[in-house]
């Protein structure tokens, strides 16, 4: 799952996901904000893809250590899907409207987060955690 978002932030499926958007802006702006603003757009990229990159590493470490038997990864995994979703749902509109493949592709993701968190707490994979825990 890891992998297919990862691999969906290509541009040809996600648009410049790096670029700051500002949205509209109003007459009424504050003086001198407009140097603050490139200044902002000049390191957005390299603060959002060191937080694409944050964010990835802290899913793959959970995965991982919940591979592992640890039964506190699995619940802070359970936490870090669900908040990490809830960030997100504000964008599916939007995704729809620009990226639809985007939004395709997580839909996708979320469905299989929600299997793969199923078989984690229901059935064989709760009675391994308890079986190890």
């Amino acid at each position: 799952m890891l992998v297919v978002s990862l691999l969906s932030l290509h541009p040809d499926i996600r648009g410049e996901w790096w670029v700051l958007s500002l949205g509209e802006q109003t007459d009424g702006q504050i003086p001198g904000s407009e140097s603050l603003m490139e200044d902002l757009a000049r390191v957005w990229p390299v603060f959002i893809v060191g937080l694409t990159v944050v964010f990835s590493s802290i899913y793959a470490f959970l995965v991982w250590t919940t591979g592992k038997g640890h039964n506190w990864a699995r619940w802070l995994l359970l936490a870090f899907i669900l908040g990490t979703e809830a960030l997100g749902l504000s964008d599916y509109s939007r995704s729809l409207a620009e990226t639809p493949l985007a939004l395709a592709t997580d839909i996708c993701v979320l469905a299989a987060e929600i299997w793969a968190l199923w078989l984690l707490f229901s059935g064989t994979g709760a009675a391994w955690f308890k079986a190890t825990g």
